[in-house]
């Protein structure tokens, strides 16, 4: 039977840049697929071995997790926890547990909040999605003007689109033209909300 300390050591080498793999923001499926075939492919490489189960890797680099010592290094390990949670075990669930622990690390880590803002769409938990949002616009008020807009833009086509809340998007986008009141996409919404309502005066 494979030595699990080697393995989980040969696994930290992937992860944390020791070896080949180079730990990134991951920006599309594909380059999120390739990011985890690397990774095992760098183990299987290390070890002489045919390639992991997904499952191992996911418990050898859980083991990992529990030992780490710093921020970054959890930060590193519970991205790529998440992601072979995605892509291979293929339980979005799973993965967006990962991702929110990446925000206990560090609630305004960039690449976690985008994580968890994906998973929660892609799973449809739109009520948990606003909650998520409605925290960060008061985190971004003040500090984050660009990042402000954009989230509440975001909450104005959730409501509207997916909880058919044309009321509360209304609300959103009208909070969108306090800000910027040449704001393209806001006017286009309201327009097209009142217009549906027969709000016109």
């Amino acid at each position: 039977m494979t030595n699990r300390r080697v393995l989980a050591a040969a696994i930290t080498v992937a992860v944390l840049g020791g070896g080949s793999v180079a730990f990134v923001m991951w920006r599309s499926t594909a380059e999120r697929e390739e990011r985890v075939q690397t990774l095992v492919d760098a183990v299987a490489s290390e070890l002489a071995l045919e390639k992991p189960e997904p499952a191992d890797l996911r418990d050898l680099l859980r083991d990992r997790l529990d030992r780490a010592p710093e921020s970054e290094t959890k930060l590193a390990l519970l991205e790529q926890l998440s992601e072979l949670a995605e892509t291979r075990l293929e339980s979005p669930e799973d993965s967006l547990d990962f991702a929110l622990q990446m925000l206990d690390v560090q609630k305004t880590h960039a690449q976690g909040r985008a994580r968890v803002e994906r998973l929660l769409a892609a799973l449809k938990r739109w009520d948990d999605l606003m909650m998520y949002f409605e925290t960060w616009v008061k985190e971004a008020e003040g500090t984050d003007a660009v990042e402000e807009l954009r989230l509440l833009v975001k909450i104005g086509e959730i409501r509207e689109r997916e909880m058919e809340d044309a009321d509360g998007a209304a609300e959103y986008f009208e909070k969108v033209l306090a800000r910027e009141p040449n704001h393209t996409m806001a006017l286009a919404a309201l327009a097209r909300i009142h217009e549906r309502n027969g709000d016109w005066a």
